[in-house]
């Protein structure tokens, strides 16, 4: 399985998992629709489904490309509402139900951000149990026999406080950023409570462009958990298999 990442930040997110047996899942419609198209080489046959986890756009913006193309996207029914869609392919995804694209399966949770927003447990034979949660501020749930994770980091404690000393941001926005989005700090109190003996990869995604250090935070998470950590650059492209070869 290769993972790819054609973005995560506020300008959009998207990633794409690629298996060696043929078929794709993608994760997220935050980019432009011919950015996927670029990075599967302009061949949609084997994607299976596009998952999506809420309505703002830059998780969303390409969901009516993916439905003219096609292509199954499973999304909370305010995803579809929000482009006046319907469309037989719009599946509203429902809190705790599993649903299986090719051999890829997707089990939705609901999380806390402004808008219905899902986190998702994701399964297939080659990459195993992974989850994937963003733009929430608080993870209330605990997983077992986790292979891979791909988790928000938006921001620092101390760099968002020291951003609203300096003016750079308002007191009204440190406050949104709080209630919405997942700190370093709480990624690693979650990372902390759970069982990381199986898991290869952690990937760190949503990083705030003014109140993060991608740097710093991929050693955090390193020097406490001894794993191998990748910040969700565009671009990036890694092996994201079960085992750690």
């Amino acid at each position: 399985m290769k993972l790819k990442c054609l973005g995560s930040s506020s300008k959009g997110n998207a990633f794409i998992f690629e298996s060696d047996r043929g078929e794709c899942l993608i994760l997220e419609a935050g980019v432009k629709f011919r950015e996927y198209k670029k990075a599967l080489n302009f061949n949609l046959r084997d994607v299976r489904a596009c998952v999506v986890s809420h309505a703002h756009k830059d998780h969303s913006k390409s969901v009516p490309d993916f439905l003219n193309a096609g292509i199954p996207v499973l999304a909370d029914e305010s995803v579809f509402d929000s482009y006046g869609i319907n469309n037989p392919n719009g599946i509203v995804a429902k809190h705790q139900h599993e649903y299986k694209f090719g051999n890829f399966f997707v089990k939705p949770f609901s999380v806390e951000h402004d808008v219905t927003t899902f986190g998702f447990l994701l399964k297939h034979p080659e990459m195993g149990k992974v989850v994937f949660i963003t733009d929430t501020g608080m993870i209330d749930y605990s997983f077992k026999n986790l292979n891979n994770i791909i988790v928000e980091a938006n921001f620092s404690d101390d760099i968002i406080e020291e951003n609203v000393i300096n003016g750079t941001i308002h007191p009204i926005h440190e406050q949104r950023v709080r209630m919405s989005h997942m700190s370093i700090q709480k990624c690693l109190d979650w990372l902390g409570a759970i069982n990381l003996s199986s898991v290869n990869n952690i990937i760190l995604t949503h990083l705030s462009d003014q109140n993060s250090d991608s740097k710093l935070f991929k050693k955090m998470v390193e020097d406490r958990f001894g794993k191998k950590v990748f910040i969700a650059n565009k671009n990036l492209e890694i092996n994201f298999n079960k085992t750690p070869f």
